[in-house]
């Protein structure tokens, strides 16, 4: 999903994503190059996990 965001393929409709995303389109300028795929979860069990612990913690101040 975050993946098709980030190539414009899929809208963003929750607007703490859609945040995030930008934050992605504006870094991306500043790089040479930029690529992005998207990874069965089942192929990257460690990531999803600290995807999922990441999302459920509270912003710091």
């Amino acid at each position: 999903l975050v993946v098709n965001q980030v190539k414009r393929i899929y809208q963003v409709k929750n607007e703490r994503l859609r945040h995030y995303r930008n934050a992605v389109w504006d870094n991306i300028e500043e790089f040479d190059a930029f690529s992005i795929e998207a990874i069965p979860r089942a192929q990257n069990d460690m990531a999803d996990s600290l995807a999922v612990s990441a999302s459920l913690m509270l912003p710091h101040p």
